[in-house]
């Protein structure tokens, strides 16, 4: 609810309204059709309704200590007392004084990955950064003994901050790979990899860009920089092959990935994004221009022993998107489709037994 919050109350600082949010994603996203449009117009509503509900909570809390705010800073002649006299210090003041709260709420509440962040540091997982051409990329490393590096790459993370509005921090809230990286069954080395612009900060972020995390998530220079990542890790695991695993957006590098290297023992995706094509026509989005489609390389990966993992009801990652994939690669045997998980849900559950099977 926070990272709904603050937005919305700021925006109601700069004189806009909901009238405008509601309009544009109607028409933008719905592009007229009946059930979703009304569902996506009451969704805005109940989100307007909350606003205002919070607004006027704000307003009740607050007043009290506004006023007595002013009372206390315009006794006497001090050059705070005559400000806090006139209009335009007045309008200021109340206008902090109601973002505060707004502000220390969100801090308070606002997700994070730093719990799963520590779960790994239990568990062995050491940080460490992957310097490539373009990018420093984020991850976490589990030493192990065997001649297979399992590397798990994140999904797209919290690329959006609004439906019309594109994230300045890509890093995941809800880091499902790392999760599944936890829960792999082998004894081997592990590595978990963030995308491009995920968990770093300062000089770390070089060439950092919105569209490394929208239109070219999947682009040529990402899938270089992951590879560029990936031989770094075998080299310093000692390993001979790698088994390339990923979640959403994840899938979809390491099956361009797969088709880039020959050192590959296995190809496994949970949720993939294995049809960008399929997918941004399903859900009536802006197609991925910059990137590259995960379908056009699966006929090169017929030999390859693959896991790709879905859910009907995984309404942002369809089990149609892996369908075609996995057709085009020779491999419907490998598609598993399974009930009750949501995209960003809990497949570290089922995880490790579905990986077991698999010779």
């Amino acid at each position: 609810m926070s990272g709904l919050l603050v937005p919305y109350i700021w925006r109601s600082f700069a004189a806009e309204n909901f009238a405008y949010r509601e309009d544009f994603f109607v028409r933008k996203r719905c592009h007229g059709r009946g059930r979703h449009c009304r569902q996506t117009s009451n969704s805005w509503r109940r989100e307007k309704s909350l606003y205002w509900l919070i607004r006027a909570a704000g307003a009740a809390v607050v007043g009290r200590l506004r006023g007595h705010c002013w009372a206390v800073l315009a006794r006497g002649s001090s050059l705070p007392g005559r400000l806090m006299r006139t209009g335009v210090a007045q309008h200021a003041a109340c206008r902090l004084l109601y973002l505060l709260p707004c502000l220390l709420f969100a801090a308070c509440t606002s997700p994070s990955p730093r719990p799963d962040l520590d779960a790994a540091a239990r568990r062995g997982f050491a940080e460490t950064r992957f310097p490539t051409q373009l990018f420093t990329l984020f991850g976490l490393y589990h030493p192990g003994a065997g001649a297979v590096l399992h590397v798990y790459i994140e999904g797209d993370g919290h690329a959006w901050d609004a439906p019309h509005r594109p994230s300045s921090d890509p890093t995941p809230r809800n880091p499902v790979a790392l999760r599944l990286a936890l829960a792999d069954p082998g004894c081997g080395p592990v590595l978990y990899l963030a995308r491009p612009c995920q968990f770093v900060r300062g000089t770390e972020r070089r060439n950092c860009a919105v569209r490394w995390w929208t239109s070219a998530r999947l682009g040529t220079d990402v899938i270089v920089a992951l590879d560029e990542a990936v031989t770094q890790a075998k080299n310093r695991a000692g390993a001979a092959r790698v088994a390339l695993f990923g979640f959403s957006g994840g899938g979809g590098a390491a099956a361009l990935l797969a088709a880039r290297r020959d050192d590959v023992a296995f190809l496994g995706t949970v949720a993939g994004l294995l049809d960008t094509k399929a997918w941004t026509a399903r859900m009536h989005v802006s197609p991925l221009a910059a990137s590259l489609n995960p379908l056009d390389v699966a006929v090169r990966l017929r030999a390859l022993p693959q896991l790709h993992l879905c859910s009907r009801d995984d309404t942002t990652m369809p089990p149609e998107i892996s369908a075609g994939f996995c057709a085009a690669a020779g491999r419907t045997d490998s598609r598993v489709v399974v009930e009750g998980m949501p995209h960003g849900g809990a497949w570290e559950t089922l995880w490790p037994e579905l990986l077991a099977r698999q010779p």
